[in-house]
C-alpha cells in the first residue's frame, strides 16, 4: 500500500550478523537484543506506517467491521492494556510447595518407570552402544524408539516434519498394549508443568521488577476475534479437569496466583455459562435448544432427557457426560470420530450419540453445514457481528486434511466469534460502569480475561458489589451495549444469557459465589 518494501532491511541485516538478535533461527533470539539505534528507526517507521495505513485499510471495512472496530475493537485494546500493567499476584509460598512436591513426585515416577522390563531393555541396549545413556521421556527421538520400536506398536500418526507423533493425546491409546506408558505420560506431565508453569512463575522468567505477573495480550489472536496472551500465556494454564487423578487436579497450577490483597482480598471470576452452545443455539434457531435454555435447567441433563427421552430427574450421570461430550463436539464441529479419540467413547457408541443428537436438533446440523457452504462458495466465514475469516484451502476439488480442518473451522467460526466478542464487550462495559459508578480501583483490578471469563482482584468488603455489577451486564448485554456501543446488533441473538461467579483466595480454589457467601457469614437471599 504504502512502498515500503525495504523498511526493514536495516534491523534485517542486522539480525542475520548477529544471533542473538534474530528471531527467525531455529534457537530464536530476540529483538530485545538489537540496539536502540537500529531499533528506533525502525518503530518509528512502523508507527509512521500505522498512521498512513488506517485510513486506507478502514475505508476497506463493510460497514458492520467499521462498527465492531469503532465500538469494540479500540476500547478492547485500552482496557487490556490496562489488564497488563494490573498484573497478576503469584504466592510464591505454594509455588515453592508445588515446585517440591511435583519434583518428588517425577521422582518417583522415573524411580517406578524406569524398573520397567522394556525401559531396561532399551537402557541396556543403549547402553552397550554408549557409555553414558538415561532413558529422556522428553526426548521425543527417545520415544519414537520406545513406542514404536521397543514397544512394536505401527505408527498411524506422524508430524508436519513426518517423524511419529509421541505427542500425549496419541500415545494414550497405546497405553493398553504398553502399560507404563501411563506412568511416562504423567511424568511428561509434571515436567511440563514445572518447566511451563511452576518454576517461571518463582523467577524473572514471568516475574517482573514490581513482583507481579504482566501477559501480553494479542488483540487479533486468532482470526475469530478470540484475545490471546503470551510472555507468558495466562490463558493457557493447564486445569485440572484435563488431568484427572493426578497432581494438576488435587494441586492446581492456577493456585499459583492469589489476591494482591491478601488475606482482606479474593479473586473473582465470572463465566458466561454454555456461551458457544447458546450462541450457536440461537444462530441455528433451534427451538428445542432454545426452550431449554430458557427453562434454567442444566443443558446438558436437558439435552441427555430430550435426546434419550427419559425424564429430566432420571437421567444419571454417565448419561449426561456422554451427551455433554456430544454439545462440545459439535460446537467445534467435531465428528463420531473424533467423540471416539477423545473421549475414549466406543466407535459404534459415538456414531449412535451423534445420530441421536441431530434426529433431535436438525436445525444444528443444518446449520452447520450452511456454514461450511457459505465458506465453501465465498472462501470465508463471517461472524453476525461481521468479523470474516479466509480459508486457503477450502475451496479446493481435492479432499485432504488441510481442506477438512477449513471446514471444521468454518463450522465453529460463526460461534465461536460472536461469543468471544460478547465477553470483550462485557468487560469494557464493567469497567466503565466501575468508573461511572466511582468503584475505586484500590479495591478491584480487572486482571484476566480468558475466552468465555473475566477475572477480577478485589478486596471482600466489595465482592458483593462486583460480582452484581457484573452478572448484571453479562447477563443483560444487549441493553447495556445499546448505551455504549448502540450501533452493533444484536437481533440475532434470541438465547438468553447466564453468568457464573466463583471467588477463592486463589485463582484455581474459586468456589460458587453463594457457598463462599455462606462460608463468610454473609446474607444470601436474593
Amino acid at each position: 500500500y504504502l512502498g515500503w518494501y525495504d523498511h526493514e532491511s536495516e534491523m534485517d541485516a542486522y539480525a542475520l550478523e548477529h544471533p542473538e538478535a534474530n528471531p527467525r533461527l531455529k534457537k530464536p533470539g530476540s529483538y530485545k537484543n538489537m540496539p536502540l539505534r537500529i531499533l528506533l528507526p525502525y518503530s518509528a517507521k512502523d508507527s509512521g506506517a500505522v498512521v498512513l495505513l488506517k485510513d486506507i485499510l478502514y475505508a476497506k471495512l463493510t460497514e458492520m467491521q467499521k462498527i465492531l472496530y469503532d465500538e469494540l475493537i479500540m476500547e478492547i485494546s485500552n482496557l487490556l492494556t490496562e489488564i497488563e500493567y494490573n498484573g497478576m499476584e503469584v504466592d510464591k509460598y505454594v509455588a515453592e510447595r508445588y515446585r517440591l512436591i511435583y519434583e518428588m513426585r517425577a521422582a518417583e515416577l522415573y524411580e517406578e518407570f524406569s524398573k520397567d522390563k522394556l525401559v531396561r531393555r532399551m537402557t541396556k541396549d543403549k547402553v552397550a552402544e554408549k557409555k553414558k545413556w538415561r532413558f529422556n521421556p522428553r526426548s521425543s527421538i527417545h520415544m519414537v524408539e520406545f513406542v514404536y520400536v521397543y514397544g512394536k506398536i505401527p505408527v498411524t500418526t506422524y508430524t508436519k516434519k513426518k517423524v511419529p507423533s509421541t505427542k500425549a493425546e496419541v500415545l494414550e491409546d497405546y497405553v493398553d498394549k504398553i502399560p507404563v506408558l501411563k506412568k511416562i505420560l504423567y511424568y511428561k506431565l509434571l515436567l511440563n508443568a514445572l518447566s511451563k508453569n511452576i518454576v517461571p512463575a518463582l523467577t524473572s522468567k514471568w516475574l517482573s521488577d514490581d513482583g507481579l505477573v504482566h501477559t501480553n495480550f494479542k488483540v487479533a489472536g486468532a482470526r475469530t476475534g478470540r484475545i490471546a496472551s503470551e510472555d507468558p500465556n495466562i490463558q493457557n494454564i493447564p486445569t485440572e479437569e484435563k488431568a484427572p487423578g493426578t497432581l494438576l487436579e488435587y494441586l492446581p497450577i492456577k493456585n499459583i496466583f492469589t489476591s494482591r490483597f491478601g488475606e482482606d482480598g479474593v479473586l473473582l471470576s465470572v463465566d458466561e455459562s454454555a456461551m458457544e452452545l447458546r450462541i450457536e443455539a440461537a444462530l441455528s434457531k433451534c427451538t428445542p435448544m432454545l426452550e431449554a435454555f430458557k427453562s434454567g435447567k442444566d443443558i446438558h441433563t436437558a439435552v441427555s432427557s430430550m435426546v434419550t427421552g427419559i425424564d429430566y430427574d432420571r437421567i444419571d450421570r454417565d448419561t449426561r457426560y456422554y451427551y455433554k461430550r456430544v454439545n462440545w463436539t459439535i460446537i467445534f464441529a467435531g465428528t463420531a470420530y473424533t467423540l471416539h479419540k477423545r473421549y475414549k467413547i466406543p466407535m459404534k457408541k459415538a456414531e449412535q450419540l451423534f445420530e441421536s443428537y441431530f434426529d433431535q436438533f436438525p436445525q444444528i446440523e443444518q446449520f452447520i453445514e450452511d456454514s461450511i457452504k457459505f465458506a465453501c462458495k465465498n472462501g470465508y466465514s463471517e461472524s453476525p457481528f461481521g468479523r470474516r475469516r479466509y480459508y486457503t484451502y477450502i475451496k479446493s476439488t481435492e479432499d485432504s486434511p488441510a481442506k477438512f480442518a477449513d471446514e471444521r473451522a468454518s463450522a465453529n467460526m460463526p460461534v465461536q466469534s460472536p461469543a468471544s466478542d460478547i465477553v470483550l464487550m462485557s468487560a469494557v462495559i464493567i469497567r466503565k460502569e466501575m468508573d461511572k459508578r466511582g468503584m475505586d480501583t484500590k479495591s478491584m483490578l480487572m486482571i484476566n480475561t480468558v475466552h468465555d471469563s473475566i477475572v477480577i482482584d478485589c478486596r471482600k468488603e466489595v465482592v458483593v458489589e462486583v460480582a452484581a455489577l457484573c452478572v448484571e451486564i453479562m447477563e443483560n448485554i444487549i441493553h447495556w451495549a445499546g448505551i455504549y456501543m448502540p450501533h452493533i446488533d444484536f437481533g440475532w441473538l434470541i438465547c438468553p444469557l447466564k453468568a457464573d461467579v466463583e471467588v477463592g483466595s486463589h485463582y484455581g480454589n474459586k468456589i460458587k459465589l453463594k457457598d463462599w457467601l455462606k462460608e463468610n457469614n454473609y446474607g444470601v437471599a436474593g
